[in-house]
């Protein structure tokens, strides 16, 4: 996925409708912010490639890729600042009870 990177410390990822921003906040002379709290989660058409990519940037994996009670197939990881990611399998994304599945 291509990065629009015109801000010098931050990274945009253009995602459909929704934008992830990856911010370096220390050049903005930010040091007071922390992990966010919670997972954050994507989706991907090649869950495989995409975990044997994580371990080979240095990932640290929190959970390997497994099929969760839910039905989804995912691996967890933390990013280089802490925060907690999840990726999903797009095959296998569980939209919550009721939602309609492609």
């Amino acid at each position: 996925m291509e990065a629009d990177d015109t801000v010098p410390s931050r990274l945009y990822f253009h995602c459909g409708d929704v934008i992830a921003a990856l911010i370096d906040w220390t050049v903005e002379g930010r040091s007071d912010l922390h992990p966010t709290p919670d997972n954050i989660y994507f989706s991907t058409p090649d869950l495989d490639a995409l975990y044997t990519r994580a371990l080979d940037a240095g990932a640290r994996i929190t959970s390997a890729i497994e099929v969760r009670p839910w039905g989804e197939r995912s691996f967890y990881c933390l990013d280089p600042d802490g925060n907690k990611l999840c990726f999903v399998d797009d095959a296998t994304l569980f939209l919550g009870r009721g939602a309609a599945w492609d």
